[in-house]
């Protein structure tokens, strides 16, 4: 699965187009608006319900809420940049997922967004800092393997090791 340099734009995020299964391109999809951060984006989606795109919108707009120093010790307030680029890690992400698989969000010390799944001994924790700049790391410590990386505009390795740690 590819991220389309399309989705950069902030007026539409397209799930569909995004599906690698060429059935779903033809189903009819829904388009609705969603807040992130100061931002109203579009999404379109095949995906009968949205309760797993209401839940990342709500969770990114309870980091859009904290100032700078929200932990006490200089912080930097969450970069609208690192807010909309971590909806569309997390709905690129999350798009074939059940909501038991949706992950957990964090603000990072240095404005950015942190996106952690965790599934017995195996996880993957992404931090998304800007609108351009996205990095992984996964773990597993059944095997004592650990990998990590950064991402550009393929976000394949991320389904990659989200489905090794919910296989």
């Amino acid at each position: 699965m590819m991220l389309n340099s399309a989705l950069l734009s902030d007026e539409h995020l397209m799930l569909n187009s995004l599906s690698s299964n060429p059935a779903l391109w033809e189903e009819e999809s829904e388009v609705f608006p969603v807040k992130i951060g100061i931002s109203t984006v579009t999404v379109s989606t095949t995906r009968n319900d949205r309760q797993w795109i209401a839940y990342g919108a709500v969770e990114l707009n309870k980091l859009a809420e904290l100032s700078e120093n929200w932990d006490s010790y200089g912080t930097l307030p969450v970069e609208q940049g690192s807010l909309e680029q971590a909806f569309r890690v997390y709905l690129i992400a999350t798009q074939n997922r059940e909501m038991n698989q949706l992950p957990h969000f964090t603000a990072t010390p240095d404005g950015g967004v942190g996106l952690m799944w965790h599934h017995g001994d195996k996880g993957l924790e992404v931090e998304v800092l800007g609108p351009l700049f996205v990095k992984w790391y996964f773990y597993d410590d059944s095997t004592n393997h650990e990998w990590s990386g950064d991402v550009s505009l393929d976000l394949s390795i991320l389904n990659e090791r989200l489905d090794e740690i919910y296989e």
